[in-house]
Formats: C-alpha cells, sequence, structure tokens
C-alpha cells in the first residue's frame, strides 16, 4: 500500500526535491508541498496525507507550534519533523507535541523513508508480544486506573493529542476495542499489574 506524504517546508526547492525523491519509490505517494500554514492546513484537509514532514524552522513559527495548531484541530496525520541542527535538543520535546521523530536533513534519504513508513518509533511490531516504551507503560499504568486520555494527558505533562495517540497505539498493539478491554489483556499478558480501579 502507497504511503501517501505532504511537505511542509518554507525553501520550496527542498520541498520539491524531497517530493521528487519520494515519488520516484515504489512505496510513496508525494501529495504536495507547502511553504505556510494556512496552505498546509488546506492540503491536509483535502489531500488527506497519512504522513506530514515538516521543517523545524519555518518563517515566523517552528515545526512544533505548526504541529500544535494541527494538533488542536484534531486532524488525523502523523508528523516527521527535519531539522537543519540535529544536535539542537529537539529530540527531547517531540513527544508531548505530537511529533513521531525529529531527523537532521542531512540524514540519508533511506533513513528518512523509514521514519516514514515505520510509524511510532517506541513500539516494536516485530515481537510476539508487544514491546512498551516506558512512556507507554506510564500511560498503560494511567489506563489501569481508569484515567481517560485528557487525565493521561495532565498527569503526563502532554497534549490531549498525543495521549490519545498512545492510547490507539496500546489499543492497537493489544488487539483491543476499548479501554477497558486493552487494561484486561495488558493485565492477562503480564503487561500490567492489577490495581483496585482495575479490578473492581
Amino acid at each position: 500500500m502507497v504511503c501517501r506524504v505532504g511537505i511542509l517546508d518554507d525553501h520550496r526547492s527542498f520541498g520539491e526535491a524531497l517530493c521528487l525523491a519520494l515519488a520516484s519509490t515504489d512505496d510513496f505517494a508525494c501529495v504536495g508541498v507547502t511553504t505556510g500554514f494556512d496552505h498546509c492546513r488546506e492540503m491536509l484537509l483535502t489531500m488527506k496525507p497519512e504522513v506530514l514532514v515538516i521543517d523545524y524552522q519555518l518563517v515566523g513559527v517552528t515545526g512544533f507550534e505548526v504541529a500544535d495548531k494541527i494538533r488542536s484541530e484534531d486532524i488525523d496525520v502523523r508528523i516527521v519533523m527535519l531539522t537543519a541542527h540535529a544536535s539542537s535538543g529537539l529530540h527531547g520535546q517531540a513527544d508531548e507535541h505530537g511529533v513521531e521523530q525529529v531527523l537532521s536533513k542531512d540524514s540519508p534519504l533511506s533513513e528518512l523513508l523509514s521514519a516514514i513508513a515505520s510509524g511510532p518509533p517506541d513500539l516494536d511490531l516485530t515481537q510476539e508480544a508487544p514491546v512498551f516504551s516506558p512512556r507507554q507503560r506510564e500511560v498503560l499504568e494511567l489506563m489501569g486506573k481508569g484515567y481517560a486520555p485528557a487525565e493521561i494527558a495532565e498527569e503526563l505533562f502532554v497534549s490531549i493529542h498525543t495521549a490519545r495517540r498512545h492510547v490507539k497505539d496500546i489499543m492497537a498493539v493489544l488487539g483491543a476495542s476499548t479501554q477497558l478491554s486493552a487494561v484486561t489483556s495488558a493485565i492477562r499478558d503480564g503487561h500490567l499489574v492489577p490495581t483496585r480501579e482495575s479490578s473492581e
């Protein structure tokens, strides 16, 4: 299945070059290149890319601020961010803004394609049993206490979208359709110790 990708970069030549590189593959389709948030929003709503690749340093705004705007409108798109300053410490801030990965603009194309194709990097879907990241274990423990996504977001100081994404990912890996069934499966499989709230 071809992955639909949109690009937001205020250097149009870079965005178009990346678009051509994506279009030259069999697994990706570039659905548009934009240089500003308004056009980007229009692209997201009309072309509906699965992944949005954004530059961190845009004119008058950062990529994180754009990500926050996208999440505030509850637009369902995965976000991968590129930066010209690989050592800027942005990786640690990505999760709270709903950004899956931060890569250097100097990264090989193969690394970017892998990031676009792989989904959230903190799930290991190749194992027979799900392997959760430390953050996802925190989310799972709060789910076990009966916390809703909004409460999880407040407890962990992350955006509501990030909390929802973690819950959705955990449910998908556990093959659950509700938070309650996810908690039940996690307890059954030994990924979660029952609490008073989850056992009642």
